[in-house]
């Protein structure tokens, strides 16, 4: 259950909504952020409840679905309820109100919306409020990237909703009165489509589009592999089995029909990195049709446009989300998981088709190599979340090469296997990869440790001039320049008088770089050395209690405990239960990992497909292992 309180401080516990079509973020009962159609849109309608209202809500989602109960309180009583989902089949959400007491919301546009009352033109569906909103071509979906189309959604109410107070700018006041009253929020791509979307939903039974959506949502979930007779006995398996429900939920709510999931409510694009960690699970649950769609987005998109980049518009032909070194350990990351689908399901037509851009993947990130060794992605967790500084970005990442070489050794045995390459092209870059893997513990093993990055890669390397990111003076994003000091500025930086200075080479070890050796299951290091490595982060797990993703500090990134756990379990440490538990307690009200944690507190992107991914395969794994 998670509760809301209008005046109370909120923890921001978000849950979403969605039908691959219009996905909708509520916080408890407030309506926070409206994507859609497609999910890759700008959001710029809130519904809340008024402030003046001194009200608690308790929220339930209905189990194996995405229907959401809000029971709602007025100093301890029961004042009545409102249960919201977006139907099955349309771009709309729909949500009902039933009420002893009356109840005031506000609805909040954006002031560059235009936004239009229209109520009279449903008056033969009994309406009693209408309100069309309509958000001009060129509004930024996410960063600066624009639309090309206008955005609209509609508004309509029934019942005993109605206007409440003044009508002007863009913020409108509704009371609720007692009894049912119905409230349609329909999108759409274009004008026409949102105004028939929002005739067809009105013009059906309430109750027929809730049954429908039901049985959209039981379908799916009732695909899932059984798994409570494969899990021990000595487990919270109640909790274990809500965890996955939630999950599931949380994934299918956020992938859009083109394929591409979410990255959460603050990143509405499909990210390659963040979309591996849900996929994987995905996998692990038996959603094979879910992870397909997510190679298939990638497919249609790379099929257009010939490359794929650190995020791709869902949805959006052409929205491309650029960030440093976009050719190297998202596309290792490509091809892995192509092979972890292949090896569950023995689609071998899939991955022949797909093909052309697994080549792509593959030779895009032999460019790259220098001393053996392939830089940091830009947008990689660590420089994203402040673990490792930007100015690393071209040392040798541990990580990156060590995707390269898992993608190599399973890709160049398929092509090798289906004669897709000449022998003699096949042996050269055999002879690349193998001459990567060779020199893996050179470059990335001191000291009984895994480095994080090696400073050595960058020695006669001539770093570009410019290059696509983040300002590593203020930070803002785009195109950056070289200041001399190799180190990457904006033009407003680069004109101004201060200089950054020469970044002197350090070396950094981190606990999730290590774990994600055990995770890939990469044999470049042995068991036992991987154990050594494990023994140092359990002693420090065990001295603070806590796991910092790096020293010093008090961040631990959303999945980590994950990547520990799943250690743990492949080494068989005793510590495992622990974790798996921990894992659990960590989730927030609604059942949902976060990107990350400060002292144990969720902060950062809630409803996280990726942590969740990660941190829900994990806890299977060591559920299904004695």
């Amino acid at each position: 259950m998670r509760k809301w309180n209008s005046h109370a401080v909120d923890d921001g516990t978000l849950h979403a909504l969605g039908n691959g079509r219009l996905a909708v973020y509520e916080q408890g009962p407030n309506i926070n952020q409206v994507f859609g159609p497609p999910y890759s849109s700008p959001s710029f309608l809130k519904l809340v409840i008024n402030e003046s209202e001194n009200v608690e809500t308790h929220s339930y989602r209905e189990t194996g679905t995405a229907i959401w109960t809000h029971r709602i309180y007025r100093n301890q009583e029961y004042i009545g309820e409102i249960t919201d989902f977006v139907d099955w089949h349309y771009p709309c959400l729909i949500r009902k109100i039933v009420l002893k007491q009356s109840l005031k919301f506000k609805l909040v546009v954006d002031e560059d919306v235009e936004l239009l009352d229209n109520g009279h033109r449903y008056a033969s569906f009994s309406s009693t409020v209408g309100l069309l909103a309509v958000a001009k071509a060129g509004r930024f979906i996410y960063g600066r990237y624009p639309t090309t189309n206008d955005s609209v959604l509609q508004v309509i109410g029934t019942g005993s909703l109605n206007h409440h107070g003044s009508r002007e700018g863009n913020i409108r006041e509704w009371w609720c009165g007692p009894g049912e009253s119905l409230m349609y929020l329909a999108g759409g791509r274009s004008y026409p489509e949102c105004v028939l979307t929002a005739e067809e939903v009105l013009s059906s039974d309430y109750n027929t589009r809730l049954s429908s959506s039901r049985d959209y949502w039981k379908k799916y979930s009732s695909g899932r592999i059984s798994l409570e007779s494969k899990l021990r006995k000595d487990i919270p398996l109640q909790s274990l089995m809500e965890a996955i429900d939630d999950y599931s939920v949380l994934v299918k709510a956020q992938q859009g029909i083109e394929g591409g999931i979410m990255a959460g409510h603050n990143y509405h694009l499909g990210y390659i990195r963040d979309q591996y960690g849900a996929f994987r699970c995905l996998l692990k649950l038996g959603h094979y049709d879910e992870a397909k769609e997510v190679l298939r987005f990638y497919w249609n998109t790379w099929h257009k446009s010939g490359f794929l980049k650190n995020a791709q518009g869902i949805g959006r032909d052409g929205l491309f989300h650029v960030h440093e070194n976009d050719d190297v350990e998202i596309t290792g990351y490509l091809i892995i998981q192509a092979f972890d689908y292949l090896k569950q399901t023995n689609d071998e037509a899939l991955i022949k088709e797909i093909c052309p851009m697994l080549e792509w993947a593959w030779t895009v990130q032999t460019k790259h190599l220098a001393c053996e060794m392939l830089p940091f992605n830009g947008d990689e967790t660590y420089i994203a979340c402040g673990i490792l500084p930007r100015d690393i970005i071209y040392d040798g990442s541990a990580e990156a090469t060590m995707l390269f070489i898992i993608a190599g050794e399973v890709f160049l045995e398929w092509l090798k296997q289906n004669q897709i390459w000449e022998h003699v092209k096949w042996k050269e870059q055999h002879k690349i990869w193998h001459k990567t893997m060779k020199s893996y513990r050179i470059n990335f093993w001191n000291d009984n440790k895994v480095m994080t990055n090696n400073p050595n890669r960058k020695k006669g390397l001539q770093l570009p001039r410019f290059r696509h990111g983040v300002c590593e003076s203020c930070s803002y994003f785009g195109w950056t320049e070289n200041d001399g000091n190799n180190r990457y500025v904006c033009a407003s930086c680069m004109s101004g008088s201060a200089v950054l200075e020469e970044k002197k080479d350090t070396f950094y070890y981190l606990p999730s770089v290590s774990l994600m050796h055990l995770y890939m299951g990469s044999t470049l290091f042995s068991r036992e050395e991987l154990a050594r490595v494990l023994d140092d982060i359990i002693i420090q797990y065990e001295r603070d209690g806590s796991l910092p993703s790096k020293p010093n500090s008090t961040i631990t990134l959303g999945y980590d405990y994950g990547l520990f756990l799943y250690g743990l379990t492949v080494l068989q440490h005793p510590l495992s239960n622990e974790i798996f538990e921990k894992i659990l307690s960590i989730r927030d009200s609604v059942g949902a990992w976060t990107e990350y944690y400060i002292n144990e507190k969720p902060q950062g992107t809630r409803y996280r497909p990726w942590e969740g991914g990660m941190n829900l395969e994990s806890a299977i794994h060591y559920a299904m292992n004695n």
